[in-house]
């Protein structure tokens, strides 16, 4: 009687059943999901997806490995966030809010930033930015007109950024975008 052997060809039995299978696909689901919160910057929304999946699936082992390093990299991030102290993070974590939309707190951490580092032009061109967001085109004015007068290269700048376009045409704004000369 002839042996029979498997050709190369020929797939291997899995020892894990049907309903593992669909438990790892569960599990790697869960983990894809995660990832893209966690790369879209929501790290609150990313933590409890990574918690999820390690309650859910611990029986996953190079998941939950994975998922681990996730929700220490956003624990770690969070805590950052929850006690800027330099002025570069606290404009940092504002510029966070304002690519969110959540204009006030952007506005707010630049407050906090602007406090300690006055002059920065920097500080006060995305206060601007912030402001023009939030419709506030007598803010807009000040802080761009600041701005503007430690570094000339912001009037460039905001006469092309969308942040500015809903009150580029107030005249106080209007006025400031279209000076040639520094401040």
């Amino acid at each position: 009687m002839a042996k029979k052997t498997r050709s190369k060809n020929t797939p291997k039995k899995s020892s894990r059943g049907t309903s593992e299978l669909a438990q790892d696909k569960k599990a790697l689901g869960a983990f894809e999901k995660a990832i893209k919160v966690f790369q879209k910057g929501n790290l609150n929304q990313a933590q409890k997806e990574f918690t999820a999946l390690l309650e859910n699936y611990s029986e996953e082992i190079e998941l939950t490995d994975r998922a681990r390093s996730y929700l220490a990299i956003c624990k770690h991030s969070l805590g950052m966030a929850r006690r800027p102290k330099s002025a570069e993070d606290i404009v940092n974590l504002a510029l966070m809010h304002h690519n969110d939309g959540d204009y006030p707190q952007a506005i707010k951490y630049l407050a906090k930033a602007l406090d300690q580092e006055p002059k920065n032009d920097y500080i006060h061109y995305y206060l601007a930015a912030a402001h023009a967001r939030s419709g506030d085109a007598q803010a807009t004015a000040k802080h761009l007109k600041q701005a503007a007068s430690n570094d000339p290269v912001s009037l460039v700048q905001a006469k092309v950024d969308e942040d500015f376009e809903a009150v580029r045409s107030s005249p106080d704004v209007a006025a400031i975008l279209s000076t040639k000369e520094s401040y």
